[in-house]
């Protein structure tokens, strides 16, 4: 990138971050003073954020990474 804002360059690793930070606490917390459960509703919202995310980040950042490549030959 030719900007030289930090968060221009990271605002994908930073939402990743975020995003897993905020919802795992939320997940995590709800409900377990006593024991630690992860109530049912959690695990397919986790599992959605999690591919798409993940995917969306690991995919974009190999396209980016190809297109580069292929604009220095």
């Amino acid at each position: 990138m030719n900007s030289d804002s930090y968060l221009a360059k990271n605002i994908r690793p930073l939402v990743l971050v975020f995003l897993t930070f905020v919802f795992s606490l939320l997940a995590f917390t709800d409900g377990n003073i006593g024991e630690f459960k992860i109530a049912k509703e959690y695990i397919p919202i986790f599992q959605t954020l999690l591919v798409t995310v993940y995917g969306a980040y690991f995919v974009g950042r190999t396209w980016e990474k190809n297109i580069k490549s292929g604009n220095n030959k």
